[in-house]
């Protein structure tokens, strides 16, 4: 079994060490396909793939492994998988496996996959019939006709990207409920982490703590309303629980009131007044104060 290290950001995509390289076919999509026997050599392979794109691969013949993301998934023969090139992972390999890959840009995916991160290094069974499909049209791809006539290269790709989409959200549906439910449950609680950490990052956004989840930001409100609560809401909790906590310390108390709420990602005080009323029922200057007469 070979082993490959995946490093971030991804200059080649790892399934792609053949002898039978197909063409770029058009619209940032590249396509590999053949026998996995050498090692790839600087200029053998024409891929299009940077930090920000992703890869598709699929070992027709002999069992393979992949770990990305903490996740590791044992594959079968004929199984796929998606891996992220702006992560680190690996892959373990047999020798001479027929291979099927292709890279393409995630930006060509993400609109067509809500939740596009959760789905790195997770299976996709050889017997989905969206992937066999997919992967009987990835055939065309060697078609050098193809490469040669750009409208056949751009209505490629997409009918590529489509069929992924189909391929992935069949996978997805097939996954047990129980588990579809636990990995939101975690995937929220560590963007509630995420959001304690930063809350005193004054310019701290949905789109920034999404991110760093590898999940859209409508993706990440929506878990949010499924606790009956919203991005903004929970972070202006923690920014007020922040300042309670500053307020009640005895070594904040030549701290100006209006310098806690700014270090704690407030930008205005009267709006930070009222918010921290609403909450505890008392003003900061309360606060203060009953800590100074504690002490």
């Amino acid at each position: 079994m070979r082993q490959y290290k995946m490093t971030a950001p991804a200059a080649r995509d790892p399934m792609a060490q053949n002898r039978d390289v197909g063409p770029e076919v058009g619209s940032g999509l590249a396509l590999f396909a053949g026998t996995e026997t050498m090692p790839a050599r600087p200029g053998h392979l024409h891929s299009l793939i940077t930090q920000d794109d992703i890869s598709f691969g699929c070992v027709l013949d002999a069992p393979w492994q992949v770990t990305q993301l903490g996740r590791r998934a044992d594959l079968q023969p004929g199984d796929g998988v998606l891996l992220s090139n702006a992560h680190l992972g690996g892959l373990t390999l047999p020798p001479s496996s027929r291979c099927v890959a292709f890279g393409m840009p995630r930006t060509a995916l993400a609109p067509r996959v809500p939740d596009l991160g959760a789905l790195f290094a997770r299976r996709i069974p050889a017997a989905c019939p969206a992937l066999q499909l997919l992967l009987r049209y990835l055939e065309l791809g060697q078609d050098h006709r193809i490469a040669a006539d750009p409208d056949l290269q751009a209505a490629f790709s997409q009918h590529v990207y489509d069929l992924l989409a189909l391929t992935l959200a069949a996978t997805r549906n097939a996954a047990e409920p129980g588990e579809r439910h636990g990995l939101t449950a975690i995937r929220l609680r560590q963007m509630q982490d995420d959001i304690r950490r930063s809350c005193r990052q004054p310019d701290l956004s949905i789109h920034a703590v999404a991110a760093r989840q590898s999940v859209s930001a409508r993706y990440a409100q929506r878990m949010f309303e499924a606790i009956g609560s919203t991005f903004t809401e929970y972070l202006t909790e923690q920014r007020l629980l922040a300042a309670h906590q500053t307020l009640r310390h005895s070594r904040a108390v030549r701290v100006s009131v209006s310098s806690i709420a700014y270090d704690c990602g407030f930008s205005d005080i009267s709006h930070f007044n009222r918010l921290f009323r609403q909450r505890f029922g008392c003003t900061p200057t309360d606060v203060r104060k009953a800590t100074f007469r504690a002490d």
